[in-house]
C-alpha cells in the first residue's frame, strides 16, 4: 500500500492560500496538446483578514497542516546547488518564454481576484491524518457528519469513487430522505485508467443507492472534487470518494459556510451538468434535446473493461 500525497494547494506569505485538486501540469491550465486532453479543476482563494488575531484565520490553520507535511518522518529533503547546476537559470529562461507565449495568464493582479471576494459566514479546513499506511477516515467521518446535517440536498461531483460496502450504504441512507446527485466523467471523458473503471463497472450500485448520476459528455476531462450540502454550504478540496483518498492518501477540503458563494458556485457546476447526460435507472442514459453521448472508441472501452477485471482485488488501492 503506497501513500501519495495527495494535497493540492499553495500558501503566499502566510496571507493567502490557494487550495483545491489541480495538479501542476498543462493540461490543468487548458494547455494540453493532441492527443492529450484538458482537465477542468476547482481553487478556492482564501486571504488574511486584516484585523484577524494571529493563528485565527484558515491561512494559519493551512500554514500549519503544511508544517506537519515537512515534519513527516517519510519526508526527505532533496538537495541539489541550483546555481552551480544551471538548472535556477533554466527555470527562468522558461518563465520568461511561458509569460511571453501565454500573457493571458498575467493580465489579472491580485487586486482583480480580492476585488470581489465573498465573506463567508464560517471556513474550515479538514484534513486527513498523516501516519503511514492506513489512516483513520478523518475527511469521511467529517463529511458524513455534514451531510447527515442536509435537509435537501446532497451534491458530489468527483472524477473517482469505489463501490465499497460502506459507501453505498452511507449514499442509500442519504438518498432516503433527500436527493443525492452525483457528477463525474463519462467513459468518453475520463483519462485516468486504472481509477475509473472502478465506478464506471459498478455503476449500477450507485444507481441502486437512489442516487442521481449526472456523467460529462467531452473528450475533455473534469477532474475537480466538491460538495454542495442544501444551499449553504461549499466542500472544495483534494479528496475523492475512493479508497485511497479515504484511507491512503493525504488529502485536504476546506469547508465553507456561505449562501452566496454556494449559489455561485451551484451556477458553474450546472453549466458541466448542462453538457452532461442523466443516467437512467436501466443504467442507459436518458433521451436528450441538448446533449449528445460523446462517442467512446471499441479499443477505449475494452481497455477500461480488461483493466477493470484485472485491478478488481487491488481495487481498494488505485
Amino acid at each position: 500500500m503506497n501513500e501519495v500525497m495527495h494535497d493540492k494547494f499553495m500558501i503566499v506569505d502566510h496571507n493567502y492560500a490557494l487550495l483545491g485538486g489541480r495538479n501542476i501540469e498543462p493540461s490543468y491550465f487548458g494547455l494540453a496538446e493532441a492527443p492529450l486532453a484538458n482537465k477542468y479543476d476547482w481553487d478556492v482563494l482564501v486571504r488574511r483578514d486584516a484585523g484577524s488575531p494571529a493563528d485565527q484565520s484558515v491561512v494559519d490553520t493551512i500554514t500549519a497542516y503544511n508544517e506537519l507535511l515537512w515534519q513527516k518522518k517519510s519526508t526527505r529533503k532533496v538537495w541539489r546547488p541550483l546555481r552551480k547546476s544551471g538548472i535556477l537559470e533554466g527555470i527562468h529562461a522558461a518563465a520568461q518564454k511561458f509569460s511571453a507565449e501565454h500573457p493571458e495568464f498575467y493580465q489579472e493582479t491580485v487586486a482583480d481576484f480580492t476585488r470581489d471576494m465573498i465573506r463567508p459566514d464560517r471556513i474550515m479546513l479538514l484534513h486527513n491524518p498523516l501516519n503511514s499506511w492506513r489512516k483513520d477516515p478523518w475527511v469521511t467521518q467529517d463529511l458524513v457528519k455534514l451531510a447527515s446535517q442536509a435537509e435537501k440536498s446532497l451534491f458530489i461531483q468527483t472524477p473517482y469513487a469505489t463501490a465499497t460496502p460502506p459507501l453505498l450504504q452511507l449514499l442509500t441512507e442519504a438518498a432516503a430522505h433527500m436527493e443525492v446527485y452525483y457528477l463525474t466523467n463519462s467513459l468518453a471523458s475520463a483519462k485516468n485508467l486504472p481509477a475509473y473503471p472502478n465506478y464506471y463497472f459498478q455503476r449500477k450500485k450507485f444507481l441502486q443507492a437512489g442516487v442521481n448520476i449526472y456523467e460529462f459528455q467531452d473528450t475533455d476531462s473534469i477532474h475537480g472534487k466538491s460538495f454542495i450540502l442544501d444551499d449553504r454550504i461549499s466542500v472544495v478540496g483534494s479528496f475523492n470518494l475512493d479508497s485511497r483518498s479515504i484511507y491512503l492518501d493525504t488529502e485536504t477540503m476546506l469547508v465553507i459556510d456561505s449562501p452566496e458563494l454556494t449559489r455561485t458556485f451551484s451556477d458553474y457546476h450546472r453549466k458541466i451538468i448542462g453538457q452532461s447526460l442523466k443516467v437512467g435507472k436501466d443504467n442507459k442514459y436518458l433521451p436528450s434535446d441538448t446533449v449528445t453521448a460523446t462517442p467512446v472508441l471499441r479499443g477505449k472501452r475494452l481497455t477500461y473493461f480488461l483493466s477493470h477485471l484485472l485491478l478488481r482485488p487491488f481495487q481498494f488501492f488505485i
